[in-house]
């Protein structure tokens, strides 16, 4: 997770610089994310989008990433960096937005339209080395939008020290294909802020723009 710290620590930095007053503390932003909607971010939480360099273990050719730009050679993602700031103190994540058309689903999970026991066999069977499913991929529905969810835990050796990088999946089915979010933080630290993002993706106030 050092290099994931170490990539997120300028925006931090800012992000620790700047002074909140008392009463701007409950206060909320809307965001456009590229392809996906209008999400309200609260003040708390900080998404600067950019390209993310440091992928873990991309070097050995086992992380999520390297195996969907493996599979899916022609689709690139959206990526952001995420921090959560909380009494001084912060998490880290990053983030990777797919759209992908319904040819890009089929060779994902083998069927060109999304349905749960396509996805969670897919998981099953098709992780890359030394990942499992921690949480089975489930739908909700909020505003009227239909999600699937799902959580992916990685044991990973990176710099020297070994830890769990847990990867939520959130898809959004569309009339033809899907958009997929991965969002990658340290299982040890990270869960809360996991959970915060996911919980802002799907109120997006708009599915597209």
């Amino acid at each position: 997770m050092r290099i994931k710290i170490l990539a997120c620590l300028a925006l931090a930095v800012c992000v620790f610089a700047a002074p909140v007053s008392a009463k701007d503390r409950n206060k909320t932003a809307d965001m456009f994310l590229n392809g996906w909607g209008t999400v309200t971010v609260p003040d708390y939480l900080y998404i600067q989008s950019g390209t993310q360099q440091l992928l873990t273990a991309q070097e050995a050719g086992n992380d999520m990433t390297s195996y969907i730009a493996r599979t899916l050679p022609g689709v690139t993602p959206h990526t952001y960096q995420l921090v959560k700031s909380y009494k001084g103190e912060f998490q880290y994540a990053y983030m990777m937005h797919y759209s992908l058309l319904a040819s890009d689903v089929k060779t994902l999970i083998g069927t060109d339209s999304v349905t749960l026991t396509a996805m969670n066999e897919a998981l099953t069977g098709r992780l890359p080395r030394n990942f499992y499913v921690a949480e089975n991929m489930h739908g909700v529905k909020v505003n009227g939008n239909t999600y699937y969810i799902g959580t992916v835990n990685g044991d990973l050796f990176v710099n020297n020290g070994r830890f769990t990088e847990a990867v939520r999946i959130l898809v959004a089915p569309r009339s033809s294909g899907a958009d997929v979010i991965l969002i990658f933080g340290q299982n040890e630290d990270s869960e809360d802020l996991l959970s915060t993002v996911t919980d802002i993706l799907v109120r997006t106030k708009n599915t597209r723009k």
